[in-house]
């Protein structure tokens, strides 16, 4: 089975997907402009073609909420025990900024001048 199975089958509508299910999701909001899901709160009426959307809308009516955020990706057990943190370029001294934009960021300096190569 080809990877875009799912043509839709709209005149002068060249669109593929890979499930039945995102092919009438397509068909439903773009070509129907069906759009079943209603904000509820008083005085929007703001209607949207997918619940997700609804969701992430919701956050505008609620100032305690914020955005809706992936879980970060737990780092591996050795990158979490090497102690290894990363650094924000804003966190940099100017000259350390330069340094990472310019070339190869510069490499720690072990105690005794000794600095490993990475």
């Amino acid at each position: 089975m080809p990877w875009d199975s799912f043509l839709c089958p709209r005149d002068s509508c060249d669109r593929s997907f890979t499930t039945a299910f995102n092919l009438q999701s397509h068909i439903n909001s773009f070509h129907e402009k069906q759009r079943p899901f209603a904000c509820t709160h008083a005085g929007c009426g703001k209607t949207f073609a997918m619940k997700q959307s609804l969701q992430r809308h919701n956050i505008v009516h609620d100032p305690e909420r914020k955005k809706l955020t992936k879980p970060k990706a737990k780092r591996s057990l050795s990158s979490r025990l090497s102690g290894y943190s990363e650094t924000k370029a804003s966190d940099l001294q100017t000259s350390d900024r330069i340094c990472q934009i310019g070339h190869a960021p510069r490499r720690p300096v072990v105690s005794g001048g000794w600095s490993p190569r990475y």
